[in-house]
């Protein structure tokens, strides 16, 4: 993918790597809060908590680190076996690719989360069968492992 020219040993812009800890920092910090969590009554509670802050950060929505471009990094080794097999994937990113043609899924995963979980746990026929199951001495909604119309490679483990 073509990448915006960065001046060098500009003092006001992170690095790579600043930027790679700056974010694997922000992670830390969301785990820790949600491990603390106590108004988060279940497991799942704090696990849905930490990933819809998660994505909220990825997503730009934090108010000390800046939006992620999320693009899936097909190669065009990807794009050909893909092909090759009938099978629907992301467009090919190479050298010639542009962040305008690049399929940026970030910006709004944040706000899709709780719609996807809702769905899944809702919704059988997509996303296999819905049992009650017992999580921390409550009966919740529970998805199970099974295979589904949405994922047809599930392959049992």
């Amino acid at each position: 993918m073509a990448r915006a020219k960065r001046p060098d040993n500009d003092p006001a812009l992170f690095t790579r790597e600043e930027m790679r800890d700056k974010l694997l920092t922000k992670f830390s910090t969301i785990l820790d809060y949600w491990l603390d969590e106590s108004r988060a009554e279940t497991v799942e509670d704090r696990m849905e908590g930490m990933m819809h802050s998660v994505l909220s950060t990825l997503d730009g929505s934090a108010a000390d680190m800046p939006g992620f471009l999320l693009i899936p990094n097909v190669t065009p080794a990807d794009d050909k076996y893909h092909r090759q097999n009938g099978e629907k994937h992301a467009p090919p990113i190479t050298d010639d690719t542009t962040i305008g043609d690049a399929i940026d899924v970030g910006g709004v995963l944040h706000e899709l989360w709780h719609r996807v979980r809702d769905k899944e746990r809702l919704s059988p026929k997509l996303f296999g069968s819905v049992p009650l199951r017992k999580m921390d001495g409550k009966q919740e909604l529970h998805p199970t492992s099974q295979p589904n119309e949405i994922d047809s490679t599930w392959n049992g483990g």
